[in-house]
């Protein structure tokens, strides 16, 4: 399971707002948050989220769901980030989790209005 903090919870519908995909699923905002990530270097203090909702990995990164499985490339993208080489399935889904709560906290902190001024200045270095 890959849980969020009720923070990242609360703040999904209005990222998916921004995006303007309102009525997406909430994973489309989880891989969101991961990709956002994983497109920034630096350190983050993470600490566990035990106040939000909990996904399972088919939601997340589509485990299981055939031509959707995007499980082994997230995986592969998260060792290489992070230089680590996962020993277990909790240690991917911890993994998520900091990516999650640290693609939150970079959107949190960079877009005051508008996302895609964001996207356009980050994509652009």
């Amino acid at each position: 399971m890959v849980k969020t903090s009720k923070i990242v919870e609360e703040s999904i519908p209005k990222v998916l707002k921004n995006l303007q995909i309102p009525n997406e699923p909430k994973w489309v905002a989880l891989r969101f948050f991961i990709n956002i990530s994983l497109s920034v270097k630096g350190d983050f203090s993470f600490e566990e989220s035990r106040d939000g909702s909990e996904y399972r990995l088919e939601q997340v990164v589509g485990k299981g769901k055939e031509s959707e499985d995007f499980s082994k490339h997230y995986k592969k993208m998260l060792e290489t980030f992070d230089e680590v080489e996962f020993e277990t399935e909790k240690d991917f889904e911890i993994s998520l989790e900091k990516h999650i709560q640290r693609g939150h906290f970079v959107i949190s902190k960079s877009t005051k209005s508008d996302i895609f001024s964001f996207l356009q200045q980050e994509f652009s270095k």
